[in-house]
């Protein structure tokens, strides 16, 4: 699937905690490229702000969170971001800083919010993964 087709289709679709939220937005984009999904751990597990909240904290942050899902979905860090790559990055929203999942469309990052898709520069790059096959892995598998 192309990222910009992606991007199109993903920005029809309401905001909804748990199923298309910026989280989700970013992990459905290495779901639909890749075939792996590093939301696996937490999906249908919230359906609230105040419940993803919650295991945001529990997991030690949205970086932290992330880590875990991507190791689980065999992505690496990905320490200079191309298009294709999703992260975890800064913005300021209407509420202040706040740190939300994010997909690199180069040179700017896209993210999902209540309103729809926007794309811009961040504030800071918190940290990105790539959604690369593993090493030894078959393309496809």
């Amino acid at each position: 699937m192309m990222l910009a087709d992606y991007v199109e289709r993903a920005s029809a679709q309401p905001w909804a905690w748990g199923r298309h939220d910026c989280c989700t937005f970013a992990g459905d984009w290495v779901r639909a490229a890749k075939g792996r999904d590093p939301m696996a751990r937490w999906r249908g597990n919230y359906a609230t702000e105040a419940e993803a909240e919650a295991l945001i904290q529990a997991a030690g942050g949205l970086v932290a969170l992330w880590d875990v899902g991507c190791r689980d979905a065999g992505m690496r860090v990905a320490t200079d971001p191309v298009q294709g790559d999703v992260g975890v990055i800064a913005v300021v929203g209407r509420d202040g800083p706040a740190d939300v999942g994010a997909i690199h469309v180069g040179p700017r990052w896209a993210l999902l919010t209540p309103a729809g898709v926007g794309v811009l520069h961040p504030v800071k790059v918190k940290r990105a993964w790539r959604p690369c096959i593993p090493l030894g892995s078959e393309v496809g598998a």
